[in-house]
């Protein structure tokens, strides 16, 4: 077994630290590159390399992940005005002592739900993207890795419903649109336990300053790094856009294979260092 896969066993024994899940987040997965996940010949680089695992938690994919995910979020935020931004942060000292980090994103995601009920209760056009991130530079000395949302979302009117027989009958829109006073009034009325929230840089700010700090990218591996409404589509990641001009073969295409699907279609034959390699192969053997 390798080393990195070693490593992923002994963490989902137990709880791992966060710098041990950080350790594991900063390698590359042994499956990457290796070529059992197939190959690509690209016409534009006239090149065939081995297939990359488009894996969040894989140092070497990782930095695409996230900007196919920066290029979908800004589509997302001026097709559908996102155009507000607030954190969700966990509590201090007295909830860390009691809950570890990784439990931080479960109650998250948890009281997120129950936040987001309430909100679409009143503003049914709610839409926004969760992005589920560790807390790198806490305040106060507290433990490092805990859990914090951003919100991106837009503001849509409140509407007023009627009820009758405890069924509503009549929703009335108004002119007031969600704003970050109404968000805070409500998460402390509606008594939402594990959540501080507060309005936070603009949009466009944490997009270009903060989002590409990897070490928020290092959360459980059993947690999404984002969510949306149902109205927000992104991209599974690793779902890039294929390259119309690059052919795609599985880890099963043997190098004659390779030769004659490139040649039929572009008429050319493999970049001259596969031949090298094929030769330095066939030496080896012998």
């Amino acid at each position: 077994m390798h080393r990195r896969e070693q490593t992923f066993k002994k963490l989902t024994e137990r709880v791992p630290t966060w710098e041990e899940l950080q350790d594991y987040y900063q390698r590359k997965r042994h499956v990457c590159s290796n070529g059992k996940r197939g190959k690509i010949y690209s016409l534009r680089k006239d090149k065939l390399t081995n297939n990359i695992c488009n894996n969040i938690t894989c140092a070497k994919c990782r930095p695409g992940i996230k900007r196919q995910l920066h290029q979908d979020i800004v589509r997302q935020v001026y097709q559908n005005d996102l155009d507000q931004h607030f954190v969700i942060t966990s509590p201090g000292k007295k909830f860390r002592k009691k809950h570890n980090y990784a439990d931080s994103f479960k109650i998250q995601e948890h009281e997120w739900n129950k936040y987001r009920f309430v909100i679409q209760y009143h503003y049914p056009d709610f839409k926004f993207i969760r992005l589920p991130r560790a807390q790198t530079n806490p305040t106060a000395d507290n433990p490092i890795g805990y859990a914090h949302q951003h919100i991106i979302a837009n503001r849509p009117n409140r509407v007023i419903h009627k009820y009758k027989d405890d069924k509503i009958i009549k929703t009335i829109p108004t002119d007031e649109t969600l704003s970050f006073d109404w968000l805070t009034e409500n998460k402390e009325r509606y008594q939402l336990g594990f959540v501080w929230i507060r309005e936070n840089q603009s949009v466009a700010d944490y997009l270009h300053k903060d989002f590409y700090h990897d070490d928020e990218w290092v959360i459980p591996t059993n947690k999404n790094h984002v969510s949306t409404s149902r109205d927000i589509i992104l991209r599974p990641y690793g779902n890039f856009i294929k390259d119309p001009d690059s052919i795609y073969f599985t880890e099963h295409a043997d190098k004659q294979t390779i030769e004659n699907t490139v040649m039929d279609r572009y008429g050319r034959t493999l970049p001259f260092e596969e031949y090298l390699k094929q030769y330095h192969d066939i030496y080896k053997e012998k």
